[in-house]
């Protein structure tokens, strides 16, 4: 905590003395999104429809990790 500081665009910014704080009892950040859902798939796709979108399920493809070829 003694070398609090954020960055934006790779660069170190310094914080304010009145915005150092080592107190995470009052932590103002929120979540992006959940990551659990426990509607089932066909009520997930209503939905999709619903806005126009085409659902599409497809599993995880190894692939994507695989180097590009040379």
């Amino acid at each position: 905590a003694d070398d609090l500081h954020y960055t934006i665009r790779g660069r170190r910014v310094e914080l304010d003395p009145t915005e150092q704080t080592t107190d995470c009892s009052q932590a103002r950040a929120t979540p992006q999104f959940e990551i659990d859902d426990d509607r089932p798939p066909g009520a997930v796709a209503d939905q999709l429809r619903s806005q126009g979108f085409d659902p599409v399920w497809k599993d995880w493809d190894r692939e994507i990790l695989a180097p590009a070829p040379a």
